[in-house]
Formats: C-alpha cells, sequence, structure tokens
C-alpha cells in the first residue's frame, strides 16, 4: 500500500470514527441540531451536515426540519440510564442553584 493509500484510508476511518461520534451524541441528547453538533465538536456547519447525511442521523436544520427522513431504524435511541443520570445532575444543579439563591424546595 503507498503513502498516499494509507493516508486515504486514515483520513476514512477518522470520518468514520466522527459520524459514530456524531450518533453517539445524538443518542444522548446532547446534539439535537446541525449548529449544536458543528459548534460541540468543532467542525464546520457544512461538514457536520454531510457527516448527519452520510450516516443518516436526523439532526434538524437552521430552519428546524430534519437532514434526513426519520425512520424506524434511524430514529434517537435512548440510553435510559444516561437520561436517568442526566435528570439527576440537573437536579442537583438546581438544588444547589436554589439554595444559593434563597428559594426553599420541598421535597415529595
Amino acid at each position: 500500500m503507498s503513502t498516499l493509500d494509507n493516508m486515504a484510508h486514515a483520513s476514512n476511518e477518522r470520518r468514520n470514527q466522527n459520524i459514530m461520534k456524531l450518533r453517539q451524541a445524538f443518542n444522548d441528547e446532547k446534539y439535537n441540531t446541525i449548529s449544536q453538533a458543528a459548534k460541540g465538536m468543532g467542525y464546520t456547519y457544512q461538514t457536520v451536515k454531510k457527516w448527519a447525511i452520510d450516516g443518516d442521523i436526523p439532526l434538524l436544520d437552521e430552519n428546524g426540519i430534519s437532514i434526513v427522513k426519520i425512520t424506524e431504524d434511524n430514529q434517537r435511541k435512548v440510553n435510559e440510564k444516561r437520561r436517568i443520570e442526566h435528570i439527576n445532575k440537573l437536579n442537583e444543579i438546581f438544588r444547589f442553584f436554589s439554595k444559593s439563591c434563597g428559594f426553599l424546595i420541598l421535597d415529595p
């Protein structure tokens, strides 16, 4: 394999890894829009849009429309354990700020 072939292979591997990272972040509810993903991943809007199309990831564009058709196979697959962890973390943050601002929180 030539050096050029190795570089092309490495570039394609990196692209595929980025598509997998984008899919994971989408499933973890980290990104809903192309803009959020582009900012979070540090790539351009157009690059992330291309990855989302190639990876069949239904991120929303600037108009709030999914860039790929939403199907049973490409819908978000939420990790329930991680969702509960996020909710608990948000609850902790809310309690911290509520206490520091002097709000009274009653536990159910």
